[in-house]
């Protein structure tokens, strides 16, 4: 999968995730040692975009269901940090030219802390593995970012990690 594609998919979930501009606690909220909320989402996924195998360039169709658990937390400073964990249930490929079923095995963290001034840090890391069939149509992805932003907003730090292998 290309660095576009895979940034894609990593956008896609966390958009499903409601991981964009949230509001800031309430001083209530940021009371010392402030309980976590836990919060579990199912998400139907049909990714329109097909996933090409690095092994044999067949183009194959995502679809099923993702699940997170996911937890938001704020602190005595009125900080903000946000978890979640996820991986698919159900999830199948298939191939478009050749009908061939893959099976998708997917799983997630996603953590990012930001403080009262609004300057933060993003850390997310996917892995999924492609089981086709036969010996040569297996593959696995790796996805690594990790973000700093500033107060004012601007990213001060960049890294992105990928590998892609087949197996």
């Amino acid at each position: 999968m290309t660095r576009p594609r895979c940034a894609a998919l990593l956008v896609t979930l966390l958009a499903a995730l409601g991981c964009g501009d949230r509001p800031r606690p309430t001083e209530a909220a940021a009371a010392p040692r402030a309980r976590a909320t836990q919060d579990r989402t199912d998400i139907a996924v049909f990714y329109p975009e097909p996933i090409v195998s690095p092994c044999d360039g067949e183009a194959i169709v995502l679809q099923g269901t993702f699940h997170f658990v996911g937890r938001v937390q704020s602190d005595a400073q009125g900080g903000l940090h946000l978890g979640s964990l996820g991986n698919a249930q159900g999830v199948s490929e298939v191939g478009l030219a050749s009908g061939d079923t893959y099976r998708f095995v997917y799983a997630d963290a996603f953590q990012t802390n930001e403080g009262a001034n609004r300057a933060g840090e993003l850390t997310a890391t996917l892995t999924f593995n492609v089981i086709g069939p036969g010996p040569r149509n297996n593959f696995v992805a790796h996805l690594l970012v990790h973000l700093t932003v500033s107060a004012t907003g601007e990213l001060t730090s960049e890294v992105v990690g990928e590998s892609l292998e087949c197996r």
